[in-house]
């Protein structure tokens, strides 16, 4: 269950409906669950969560929610409506952060995801603290946010 508050653009954004996007994301991940169970899944430009609520629900290990300052509330309030259905899911993490795409972090490892071996195609391994999945439905519908 995921609520979502009416925009009003030239106050709030866009970051407060689910969007159709997000919908066909969410039942991509619903059919092929496999894409993010059992993985660190960084979702950008959550909005109110659904898309990473749902990648929580089939059994990604952790995700991080991130948005605008102004949709964490809500992104918070609907994560806690759907705790249960996450937590029983083998999700042990779901964080709602703010992220500005015009400040990006610069390291992946902000965001806190576990640290994990990876084996590389030459054969050697390395330590990597980063998502195994980016999620992103929507984002970029907006002329301004778009550099031509």
């Amino acid at each position: 269950v995921v609520k979502e508050i009416c925009n009003k653009l030239s106050e709030d954004g866009t970051g407060l409906n689910v969007w159709d996007g997000s919908v066909l994301l969410a039942k991509y991940i619903e059919s092929y669950p496999d894409k993010v169970r059992g993985k660190r899944v960084l979702e950008l430009g959550a909005g109110p969560g659904f898309v990473g609520i749902a990648a929580g629900v089939v059994g990604a290990a952790e995700v991080v929610l991130t948005d605008l300052e102004y949709t964490i509330p809500l992104m918070k309030d609907n994560v806690e409506r759907n705790v249960r259905a996450v937590q029983s899911s083998g999700c042990h993490r779901m964080e709602c952060r703010v992220l500005d795409w015009y400040k990006p972090p610069s390291d992946l490892a902000e965001f806190g995801f576990l640290a994990r071996r990876i084996s590389c195609c030459d054969g050697t391994s390395l330590i990597a603290s980063q998502p195994d999945v980016i999620l992103v439905a929507d984002c970029v519908w907006l002329e301004e946010l778009v550099s031509p």
